[in-house]
């Protein structure tokens, strides 16, 4: 007996040990006061704050101002709209002061209650203070209310059968309209550049009219255009007028009638954010009709876009935040039939039901069969979308369990691991670029900058290494998979559809091995000759980016010789025989045998040209970045050195270049032609960069000779004539001297430019004067006239500042260019 209670005794010293502890625990956390509820109200944590005042509302009811900051965190969370209205209106019967008009009258916009909302909003303009700044936000508002008031006296009472969850930039992945509905996509998949790539496009499912939208000014306000194929590409980008505002029109998706248009807007006389109108086109006046708000429930006082619809299947999409917080969105899919009609409203509270847009509780079975495919189609993406790894020319893996050989498993293993690093790097620096182009802090850019500086040199050391290991793991898996093949063994899989190269980037570009090599002994003797100047400037990681770089260019060279064999073979008629009319042939199938096989030719080798020029593109994008960070770092590391052959080749590189993607950026759609010469520019500026760099090679290896002759030639010749008409800029004239300044003096040079500067960056310096380069359609531009060096060098940063940050000092001995070492020998 005494042993139980001894047992007894014990377990109970267990639990109240135990208990202690889990006390003590508790108590370790910091209690939640009004007092840290506010504090992190005000820092705008509000997801926090609001777990906080939920507790504190459970203790103090009736307190009016954890009623007000309660009903505040419900509204900026959008957690529970009606328990906001609830708190808010509580707080304000209770005087916590005019402010809670404001947020009432904006729950109460939410919950669709427009007269309540009209009115909240009314009182807390007639006693905000003048320098409110919530008094802007109200008036706006306050119209969304009074639009809303007459919108929603007829609604649509929608069938929702999905509502899906996603982050925003995932939404389109929930749209699956059937082909036969036209196709949803991205501008990257259809533009090679001028626009947003993630973009929403529309193309119709004759693939021969385009929807889009882009930018039409400074202020970056989207405008809605479309375009028309032609026999030989694509029309000019044609602006919707009838439909477009002053205001941002977005996400364009034209009915399979060819005449109604969807798209989106946050024009005024919505009910607030982005609204979904409807418009149709009038044939007969070639002119779209009004645009129409769809009303409740496709629009909310919140963003609603993007509205798809599908006949074929019966079922249609949009997209909205307003049930959602952060960064996601809500996919709505609804019925899409002739029961989708506007009725009249007659209770209140109809409106606010349809708008919280509830899943229709029996769902068709073919719906719901539907659905089911849908859902299954993307789970089947997203499992095939491992890897794409080409073991043969028929035989391609998309999982790990398909390998053959266990060691090239291992090795594929390894590189797909740096494939992963390398893709998330990747993502890091697109992040930061995007960073870097929204800010405008100098401190904020330059730190930027040498984070994509140090991420770039990391991504692209990785190419290297991954494609040693995947050609490793080729060379051990593909004559096992053949081996296994010729006896049958292997059951071969079924041929991948083919992809379009459009809009793909250029390592997933496959060039066919079954093209013959093209080349000569004068461009293989170029080959070997940079080779030599790779080893000697740069590290074998940036050698080997290179060395890729060319084997590019190579490839760009077969693919253009094999597009003008195909051309050619085109041009030649294949049958010489005098053709019968087909009025009159009896097998009316073959006429057409000649022409079709041209115009396969010709297709072919428009095909393998454009694929060129982005192969000669991306090479030179390549070594026109790695170039110019090594003749920056040359001239930085050798400050008292005279490396101005170096620096006026960079800067004039520089002007191609930038013309180069200049004319790109304006070209709207792919253009060979335009994408040509642009590719000739880059070529330019390359050319200048390589000849600069095989010089410095010479000045390490004791060779001065070329660059001395070099800068005595310079003297020579820089009796160029100075740009005699002395191009006057507001604010800003050329200086006369120029032409007639007598002994040595120095000036910053600006840039290389093809296009006169921005005038409101020249105003901000010294006075301009230039110099025509000879045979070329540039001009040197130069600011200020300094009696010595060092009062160059105080002008310097502000200048760099201004707009220019390539600026540098040069040297002029009576209006003549001379090198900054011979200006010291002629100082002394």
């Amino acid at each position: 007996m005494i042993h139980k209670y001894s047992i007894l005794l014990v377990f109970l010293l267990f639990h109240v040990m135990l208990s202690g502890q889990e006390n003590e625990t508790e108590v370790q956390k910091p209690p939640v006061t009004p007092k840290l509820a506010l504090e992190t109200f005000r820092q705008g944590e509000y997801a926090e704050a609001y777990e906080m005042y939920k507790t504190l509302i459970i203790k103090y009811p009736k307190y009016s101002k954890i009623n007000y900051y309660l009903g505040i965190c419900e509204l900026k969370t959008n957690q529970n709209i009606p328990d906001a209205i609830k708190h808010l209106k509580y707080a304000s019967l209770r005087g916590v002061g005019n402010d809670v008009y404001y947020y009432l009258g904006r729950a109460y916009q939410l919950n669709y209650n427009f007269k309540e909302a009209i009115s909240s909003f009314k009182r807390f303009l007639k006693y905000a203070k003048p320098n409110d700044i919530r008094k802007e936000k109200a008036e706006q508002y306050m119209k969304e209310s009074e639009e809303g008031e007459k919108i929603s006296a007829k609604i649509y009472y929608l069938q929702v059968v999905g509502k899906d969850t996603v982050p925003k930039d995932m939404f389109l992945s929930m749209y699956h309209p059937v082909k036969d509905a036209g196709y949803i996509l991205y501008n990257k998949d259809f533009f090679e550049s001028g626009v947003d790539p993630n973009g929403i496009m529309y193309l119709t499912e004759r693939k021969d009219e385009v929807f889009f939208s882009m930018p039409v000014d400074t202020t970056n306000r989207f405008d809605i255009f479309k375009m028309e194929k032609l026999i030989d590409g694509w029309s000019k980008p044609v602006n919707l007028k009838g439909v477009n505002s002053q205001y941002d029109d977005l996400y364009p998706f034209l009915k399979i009638d060819g005449v109604t248009l969807y798209f989106s807007s946050n024009r005024p006389g919505g009910l607030g954010g982005f609204d979904i109108y409807k418009t149709t086109y009038d044939p007969d006046s070639k002119t779209f009709t009004q645009p129409v708000n769809m009303g409740i429930p496709f629009n909310s006082p919140r963003d609603d876009y993007f509205l798809v619809t599908d006949e074929f299947s019966g079922v249609a999409w949009f997209t909205s935040n307003r049930n959602t917080t952060g960064n996601e969105v809500m996919v709505y899919q609804i019925i899409w039939d002739n029961s989708v009609v506007k009725n009249m409203v007659y209770e209140e509270n109809d409106v606010r039901i349809a708008a919280t847009m509830p899943l229709l509780k029996n769902i068709p079975e073919k719906i719901k069969k539907l659905r089911q495919q849908q859902q299954n189609s993307v789970v089947s993406t997203e499992k095939e979308a491992l890897f794409h790894f080409k073991v043969t020319d028929k035989v391609t893996y998309t999982d790990f369990n398909q390998f053959q050989s266990k060691e090239a498993l291992q090795i594929f293993k390894e590189g797909f691991a740096l494939q992963q690093k390398k893709d998330s790097l990747s993502l890091l620096m697109k992040e930061k670029r995007k960073k870097y182009s929204i800010t405008d802090s100098p401190d904020e850019k330059a730190k930027l900058v040498n984070e994509i500086l140090t991420l770039e040199k990391q991504v692209y050391g990785l190419d290297s290494k991954i494609n040693d290991f995947y050609y490793q793991a080729r060379s051990i898996e593909r004559p096992i998979v053949e081996k296994l093949v010729s006896k049958g063994i292997y059951k071969l899989p079924d041929a991948e559809p083919e992809k379009s190269n459009a809009g793909t980037d250029i390592d997933e570009i496959l060039i066919p091995g079954n093209y013959t090599f093209y080349t000569d002994e004068e461009f293989r003797k170029k080959l070997l000759k940079l080779d030599g100047m790779y080893q000697k400037l740069f590290d074998p990681e940036t050698v080997a980016r290179l060395r890729h770089a060319d084997s590019l260019y190579v490839w760009g060279n077969i693919l253009s010789l094999e597009s003008s064999k195909l051309l050619e073979q085109a041009n030649k008629p294949q049958n010489t025989e005098i053709q019968i009319s087909s009025v009159f042939r009896e097998n009316k199938e073959a006429v057409n045998t000649e022409p079709d096989r041209s115009a396969g030719l010709i297709s072919k080798a428009r095909e393998l040209q454009n694929t060129a020029l982005k192969l000669y593109h991306n090479s030179l994008d390549t070594k026109f970045s790695i170039f110019k960070e090594k003749i920056k770092e040359i001239i930085l590391s050798h400050p008292t050195d005279d490396f101005t052959f170096m620096e006026e080749r960079q800067e004039e590189a520089n002007a191609y270049f930038r013309q180069a993607n200049d004319d790109i950026t304006r070209s709207i759609t792919f253009n060979p032609e335009q994408y040509e010469k642009e590719g000739a520019l880059k070529r330019e500026a390359v050319n200048l960069q390589e000849d600069a760099l095989f010089l410095y090679k010479s000045y390490l290896e004791g060779d001065t000779s070329v660059i001395d002759s070099l800068m005595n030639k310079g003297i020579k010749e820089s009796a160029v004539t100075e740009n005699k008409e002395n191009k006057a800029t507001a604010g800003n004239k050329a200086s006369n001297e120029a032409t007639n300044a007598k002994g040595l003096e120095y000036r910053i040079q600006i840039g290389v430019f093809k296009n006169e500067p921005k005038e409101e960056s020249l105003k901000k310096i010294p006075p301009v004067s230039s110099i025509s380069l000879p045979d070329k359609e540039l001009i040197k531009y130069f600011s200020g006239h300094f009696k010595t060096y060092e009062e160059a060098e105080k002008h310097l940063t502000g200048i760099r500042e201004a707009g220019f940050p390539g600026a540098f000092i040069v040297a002029f001995y009576n209006g003549q260019l001379i090198s900054l070492s011979k200006a010291k020998e002629l100082k002394h």
